[in-house]
């Protein structure tokens, strides 16, 4: 670990790359132990840093792990809009894209459902987490109301915002549901099969046959 410290080059690193370091790590203990065993020591180890370095860059474990769950949240807010295929004219096959990647490897991992089950214990109880999660939670239901409202609008369909709002809060509790489902059980059912189920239900509730596999 030491000599980690002592290499000129890893002390050369800009700030920011050395507290990216530190969260990286947060969250490969978070995958690795519980959030009471993921301790100041043990990220440090993980990150190849002295303990005092952590404390360093962030006052508290506690305001690691908030800074740690910010930078989840907002990854995944990137990732689940970059997975709507904003290229696709199409705001159906953009629907198609956002719903298909909850059934992919990258998502159905485990150990990522560990790291956001962590954090969600404490959301219920960190002021600074609970405010993350909520604006996180409102981007991502205005970024899918606005894909269901494209996609009513080029099939010539009324729409109704308030309705929208509903339908986005139902389709994300769906999608949450079946990938907390398979996070807890993997043996329940197929990828491949969950995203058809999927499917089936949102394209009935939107009446938008072409959402089928």
């Amino acid at each position: 670990m030491s000599s980690k410290i002592g290499n000129p080059r890893y002390r050369r690193l800009p700030e920011q790359q050395r507290k990216q370091l530190i969260i990286d790590a947060t969250l490969k203990c978070l995958a690795s132990y519980s959030l009471g065993d993921t301790t100041v020591r043990r990220i440090a180890e993980i990150a190849g840093v002295t303990p005092g370095l952590v404390t360093h860059h962030f006052k508290s474990k506690e305001e690691l792990i908030a800074e740690a769950y910010r930078y989840l949240s907002e990854k995944f807010l990137s990732d689940y809009r970059r997975a709507s295929n904003e290229e696709s004219d199409d705001p159906i096959e953009r629907l198609r894209s956002l719903i298909s990647v909850m059934f992919q490897p990258q998502t159905l991992d485990r150990e990522l459902l560990k790291i956001w089950t962590s954090f969600w214990t404490l959301v219920l109880s960190d002021k600074r987490l609970e405010a993350v999660h909520q604006l996180t939670a409102k981007k991502t239901r205005n970024h899918l109301c606005g894909l269901i409202k494209a996609a009513l609008l080029v099939r010539k369909k009324t729409v109704d915002e308030s309705e929208i709002h509903e339908l986005s809060i139902a389709i994300l509790s769906l999608l949450d549901g079946m990938w907390l489902a398979w996070g807890l059980d993997p043996d329940l059912f197929e990828p491949d099969q969950a995203r058809g189920i999927a499917f089936e239900m949102i394209s009935a509730r939107l009446d938008l046959p072409e959402l089928r596999d």
